[in-house]
């Protein structure tokens, strides 16, 4: 785990305080984290975002340090309803000159969305090749 943080509103990501509906005030709980195959290689890096305060419930998850993020909603008893929001290449951060593939969703609960999750691929594990987000989304129809 690379950390979590608090931090306003306005500072998260703009996809998230969309989706999220934050307010200017409200404060959210930022966990990074980076998924290590067994020989060390970064395979994924990971930012959730949350809105502070909503259910002590998911305060607790995104706080927890001994696992994985879907694991700890789950034993939380946290709706798991995802809705992918978008995918498509963005830059490794690791190497801001490699595109690398990611995935953004929210979980839902009573279709409001209650975190945000943006899943970023290691272009070296999942090949970011030249598909747009609107090919991508042919594709599925």
């Amino acid at each position: 785990m690379d950390g979590i943080e608090m931090a306003p509103g306005q500072h998260v990501e703009a996809t998230a305080r969309g989706l999220l509906r934050l307010a200017t005030g409200d404060v959210c709980l930022v966990r990074r984290t980076r998924l290590v195959s067994r020989t060390g290689e970064v395979v994924s890096v990971n930012i959730v975002t949350a809105r502070a305060g909503q259910d002590a419930r998911i305060d607790t998850a995104m706080r927890d340090r001994t696992r994985p993020i879907g694991f700890a909603f789950a034993a939380a008893g946290l709706p798991m309803n995802r809705q992918i929001s978008r995918v498509g290449l963005t830059s490794w951060p690791q190497d801001p000159d490699m595109p690398c593939a990611f995935k953004a969703y929210t979980l839902n609960a009573d279709d409001r969305p209650w975190t945000y999750i943006r899943e970023l691929f290691s272009p070296r594990i999942v090949p970011p090749g030249m598909r747009t987000e609107a090919a991508a989304a042919g594709e599925r129809a």
